[in-house]
């Protein structure tokens, strides 16, 4: 199925919303599953109201799916450059597939529409965005009115990180990547960043060419069990066990029968009509917007998911109506794992890495700028400051900790409001500044990576 954005909008995607909610069950699944793909794709589009869209009109997409070991259909979309590149890259060999992780509530069809700015990079061939189990094309048996347990109720066995980490291994099986003479590099954010970590603790480095680590912890909760690193800051968590508690509580309250507000999932709703929307799950809403806080609302100074209502309101908003208990397990899997020893991996690997981090995110960047610095090995080759640099610009600091001609160990910290858990959707020209960070890095990564080989040959 080849969509091309151009040709999506509102109103069509809206009654695409009321053909699936209507004959849903009178769909075949090969029907229903081209039919989320065309509501999936477009939706990205038809609801970009939130901070500068980067999406180009020269682009195609794909919306396709496989069915995993245990019988799940696992969606994903392919994304890249119509027609032929520039003159100015036409010299340059697009390699690199860059597979694309969401954040945990995140959708394949938004996160393949916000990177697609990623394709500018004369390198980058095309992104594959995966759903998540009990998400966008990887709905399955999990949908918001699944109940939480009892009659009805679907297994929810296969909602962890760690089934969704060979869920990856099997795309990769199923794009036949890797690919000889190809590079294969990884952005992953928040919960996605937790996939790929246990990824490569089950399936090891030597098919990684190079990680995008946005935003998230090996560690986020001290429960007081022991940590592969002792080195690992304490203190440090991203909530207390209290309000995690409460969170998860709140997200699995469920009302057998209560319909979905006709305003959830459309583009223009509100926070306020967000949070006063009723569907099955009744608080999950609720539990996500205490979590999830833009800078811009009023009297709140506390951590950030974004930097305006605007752009959080667009990541609610591409979600739509959800399962409150698929958001509750895979939060605790985050929650309660324990990752400090993937720094080691990726360190003896010499896997080419950049990590980012705010200082006013959900997730605290003192544990992401320990997690860097144990992660470079040009950090661990010496006892005094590692040899490389520090820059600092408007929004933020990038540090390099290897020489220019080594293989890139970034650590990208932005600060103030612009410092959240989303900075893509930020609307001070930081987002731009982001997005060439990371086209920098895919490139410097590439040009290092190619002069390695050809100095072994």
């Amino acid at each position: 199925l080849k969509i091309d954005y151009s040709d999506c909008f509102a109103r069509q995607v809206q009654h695409f919303h009321k053909v699936v909610v209507v004959g849903i069950n009178k769909m075949s699944p090969s029907l229903f599953a081209v039919t989320i793909g065309v509501i999936a794709l477009c939706s990205g589009i038809a609801q970009a109201t939130g901070a500068a869209s980067h999406f180009g009109s020269g682009t195609e997409a794909a919306a396709k799916s496989f069915v995993a070991t245990d019988g799940s259909t696992i969606g994903y979309v392919e994304h890249w450059t119509k027609g032929a590149r520039s003159e100015a890259s036409s010299t340059i060999d697009a390699d690199v597939t860059l597979i694309l992780m969401p954040g945990l509530s995140g959708t394949a069809s938004r996160f393949s529409e916000w990177f697609s700015v990623l394709l500018e990079s004369p390198r980058v061939e095309k992104t594959v965005a995966i759903d998540w189990r009990g998400y966008g094309l990887s709905l399955g048996p999990w949908g918001p009115d699944a109940p939480p347990s009892g009659h009805g109720a679907p297994s929810y066995a296969a909602i962890t990180t760690w089934r969704l980490a060979a869920d990856l291994k099997e795309l990769l099986a199923q794009l036949g990547l890797p690919r000889p003479g190809k590079k294969l590099m990884f952005l992953a954010h928040s919960l996605g960043l937790h996939v790929l970590f246990e990824h490569i603790v089950l399936f090891g480095t030597s098919h990684v060419d190079g990680v995008l680590l946005l935003d998230q912890s090996v560690r986020n909760m001290d429960f007081g069990t022991p940590v592969s690193d002792t080195s690992f800051p304490s203190g440090i968590n991203t909530f207390t066990p209290e309000m995690l508690r409460g969170l998860l509580e709140k997200m699995q309250t469920f009302s057998p029968g209560k319909s979905i507000s006709k305003q959830v999932g459309l583009p223009q709703t509100t926070r306020s009509e967000l949070w006063e929307a009723e569907m099955p799950y009744e608080k999950h809403f609720q539990a996500m917007l205490t979590m999830f806080r833009a800078a811009d609302e009023p009297d709140y100074d506390g951590p950030l998911m974004a930097q305006t209502s605007t752009g959080l309101m667009s990541w609610m908003n591409a979600l739509g109506a959800s399962n409150g208990k698929v958001f509750a397990r895979l939060m605790s899997s985050v929650m309660f794992e324990e990752l400090t020893g993937v720094n080691d991996i990726i360190r003896n690997a010499r896997v080419p890495f950049l990590y980012y981090g705010g200082t006013r995110s959900i997730v605290p960047d003192a544990a992401i700028s320990w997690a860097a610095h144990k992660m470079s090995h040009c950090a661990a080759a010496t006892s005094s400051p590692s040899p490389g640099t520090t820059s600092s610009f408007a929004f933020g600091s990038l540090r390099s900790f290897c020489r220019a001609h080594e293989s890139p160990n970034w650590l990208l910290i932005f600060n103030g409001t612009a410092g959240n858990h989303c900075p893509w959707l930020n609307e001070d020209g930081s987002q731009d500044q982001f997005f060439d960070i990371l086209k920098d890095f895919v490139a410097k990564a590439t040009q290092v990576q190619s002069k390695d080989v050809k100095e072994e040959l």
